[in-house]
């Protein structure tokens, strides 16, 4: 994520390698929130020692994932159609 701003301050907007850095972000989003929230999600929803307050907060967190990538994938779709128009 630093280094699509940094890339962006530097006026390399439209390069490559900030493309290279915005899919890069997007799929360490995915992973780590898809996969790992989703693992821990699991885990905590099935141990019976684990409070309702660490479960409630696991579902807020579920769910603010699924609503940011929600709002990813227009944004993704129009850089894949901005790459294949160049």
């Amino acid at each position: 994520m630093h280094a699509r701003v940094l890339l962006k301050h530097a006026g390399l907007r439209y390069s490559k390698s900030y493309e290279v850095a915005e899919f890069l972000y997007f799929i360490s989003y995915f992973v780590g929130r898809m996969v790992g929230l989703n693992w821990l999600g699991y885990y905590l929803f099935t141990c019976e020692s684990a409070d309702i307050i660490f479960k409630l907060v696991c579902a807020i967190g579920l769910l603010q994932s699924y609503l940011n990538l929600w709002r990813m994938y227009p944004i993704v779709k129009r850089r894949f159609k901005e790459m294949n128009e160049r």
